[in-house]
Parts: C-alpha cells; sequence; structure tokens
C-alpha cells in the first residue's frame, strides 16, 4: 500500500510539474496581440504598432497612425507578415508580405523582397520588449510593448 501511495503521489507530481512548465513555454508566452506607442514624430503625428503572433508560427506587424495617445486609431494600416520561432531570448522572423489595409481591404505589395530578422524579447507579465537588431554594429532602442 505505501508503494502505490508513493507510485501515486510522484505520477501527481509530475503531471503537476509538467503542466506548471508547459505555461512557461516562450512559444506560448509570445501569442496574442501586443501594443506599443512609439514617440512622436516632430509633426506630432503618433504610431500605435501592434505585434500579433499566432499559435500557427506566423506573424502581422501593424503600423497604425494616429493624432496622438488616446485619440483612436486610423482606419488603415500599414503591415508586415510573415513566420516566427523561438530559441532561447531570440524571435527568428521572416517577413514575407508587405502591404496596407484601407478598412477591410488588404491591399499587398507585388514586389517585396523578403528577409529574415533575429529580434531578442522578453517578457514580463503583460510587457513585451523586443529589441532588433540590424546588423552586427546597430542596436535599435527596446520597444516596450502591452498585451492587449
Amino acid at each position: 500500500m505505501k508503494k502505490f501511495l508513493f507510485f501515486a503521489f510522484a505520477l501527481v507530481a509530475g503531471a503537476l510539474a509538467f503542466t506548471s512548465c508547459e505555461g512557461n513555454d516562450p512559444q506560448n508566452a509570445i501569442i496574442g496581440e501586443w501594443s506599443y506607442d512609439a514617440p512622436a514624430w516632430e509633426s506630432g503625428y503618433y504610431d500605435e504598432f501592434v505585434a500579433i503572433f499566432n499559435e500557427d508560427g506566423t506573424f502581422q506587424l501593424r503600423d497604425y497612425g494616429h493624432e496622438g495617445p488616446g485619440a483612436p486609431r486610423n482606419n488603415s494600416f500599414n503591415y508586415f507578415e510573415g513566420t516566427y520561432s523561438i530559441k532561447g531570448d531570440i524571435v527568428n522572423a521572416h517577413f514575407s508580405g508587405h502591404g496596407w489595409y484601407f478598412g477591410d481591404e488588404k491591399n499587398p505589395v507585388s514586389s517585396f523582397d523578403p528577409w529574415d530578422e533575429k529580434i531578442k524579447y522578453s517578457i514580463d507579465g503583460n510587457k513585451l520588449t523586443l529589441i532588433r537588431y540590424y546588423g552586427e554594429d546597430y542596436q535599435a532602442e527596446p520597444e516596450v510593448y502591452t498585451k492587449q
């Protein structure tokens, strides 16, 4: 009986440990819609960037222009889309599509050269920090997105 109880306890503890690790899977943690308000342009116009990471390994980055913090988004936006994978603290992104939406109408750009990009990331609660690298010597400023 003691062996049975020990085995049952070990089985439950193992299942709980596996379940708790599954929730920390970086591929799952990044899934969802994240929003970032970029600093204002000299014109006073703002960009709101939205990053959408899907369970199937696809993503879309959207650029909405608007009049300022709290102002409504424009009805049109610029987008990039592609596929991604995660290894350690790096998102390996393959950008394969680009275009604009005007309302619900998608207008892809026909002459688009795909490219790959490595983006360092971290997640802390509902905050996603992305640091894009342009070549080996240049690192962009961190962009902190909030989960929607």
